[in-house]
């Protein structure tokens, strides 16, 4: 009983990555990534850009089985510091294929929670 409590191994409660795209790799495989409405999802930035009326515009990859899908999305309010190779959550608002609409919600760190299963939000 005493060999037991000093030898057991406690589970980990986050998986902390190396970088963006290893978070963005492992959500691509073991995650669930269906794009439904109103469902986050984990996406990469591959570019920013702001437009005239000073409204920030992103390509993204966001996460599925093949490796991600390319998608232009906006953000529904500024969002300070997104950057390309950024991990963000990014929110499916309608579901249509093959172009899904939706927006991305928040920069995330690459830390997975294994208990809910949600990213840390980056401060």
């Amino acid at each position: 009983m005493i060999f037991e409590k000093l030898f057991k191994k406690k589970a980990p409660k986050e998986l902390v990555f190396k970088s963006n795209e290893a978070a963005f790799q492992y959500a691509c495989k073991f995650l669930d990534n269906s794009l439904v409405a109103k469902k986050a999802v984990t996406a990469l930035v591959e570019d920013v850009s702001v437009n005239d009326e000073n409204e920030q515009a992103f390509k993204v990859r966001v996460a599925n089985k093949d490796g991600g899908k390319r998608l232009v999305s906006y953000s529904l309010r500024a969002i300070e510091g997104i950057n390309r190779g950024d991990l963000v959550l990014w929110g499916c608002d309608v579901p249509i294929e093959p172009l899904p609409i939706g927006f991305v919600l928040a920069k995330v760190e690459p830390t997975l929670n294994l208990e809910t299963g949600e990213w840390k939000i980056a401060s």
